[in-house]
């Protein structure tokens, strides 16, 4: 979502190409993501014990040094703030796609403390269609937000590549938006900023 959140923009960080797409149940999950920092969600595995990372888990660890913990691959994507990188974890092996803010664009007080809450905002919520948090932190220049790869692109680009929609594939989208809206509602969490850049579909296939 953009930056302007009331509690936190979480919607976006893919392709519905046909009504066969799917996700848990046989339908097709999109995410909602927090438009400045691209997040997602998924069990992974704690590389310390190897044991199962639980949604809505939160790491938050000044002591990570990005290239001791993580091996960046490729660019996924750039912004006003900085970029999405896809990384994979030196411990696991699992693969993640990391905001990297560049704290040359967080100077003042209230833009780091209205990064901060959004992340201790995105930490509480837990929902199949709402991106998760797994790790935060930081060093001298940047602040990194560890989240899930998600390969299928924004529910705005597939509008436009598909021009139209059958109205069960409409039907799906929309109640899965809403179950997250609802959701967050429900926790006093206001998106703001809800619109199709910032529906993130899940894979393309």
């Amino acid at each position: 979502m953009g930056q302007e959140v009331s509690s936190v923009n979480n919607t976006k960080n893919e392709h519905h190409k046909t009504n066969k797409k799917s996700l848990k149940g046989g339908n097709e999950r999109h995410e909602m993501k927090e438009s400045s920092v691209g997040i997602s969600k998924k069990i992974v595995e704690n590389s310390f014990n190897n044991s199962k990372l639980r949604p809505g888990m939160f790491i938050q660890n000044s002591n990570v040094v990005f290239n001791e913990q993580y091996k960046g691959i490729k660019i996924l994507g750039k912004g006003s703030f900085g970029e999405v990188i896809l990384s994979r974890d030196k411990h696991t092996g699992h693969e993640y796609a990391i905001k990297v803010i560049s704290k040359k664009h967080v100077k003042r007080k209230t833009d780091k403390e209205s990064l901060l809450r959004e992340v201790e905002l995105l930490k509480m919520l837990d929902h199949i269609n709402i991106m998760k948090l797994y790790e935060f932190f930081e060093d001298n220049n940047y602040y990194y937000l560890v989240s899930d790869v998600y390969t299928g692109g924004e529910l705005f680009d597939e509008i436009i590549s598909r021009k139209r929609f059958y109205e069960i594939d409409a039907a799906r989208i929309i109640k899965q938006i809403l179950s997250g809206i609802t959701y967050m509602h429900k926790n006093n969490v206001v998106h703001r900023d809800l619109k199709p850049e910032n529906i993130l579909l899940e894979t393309k296939n």
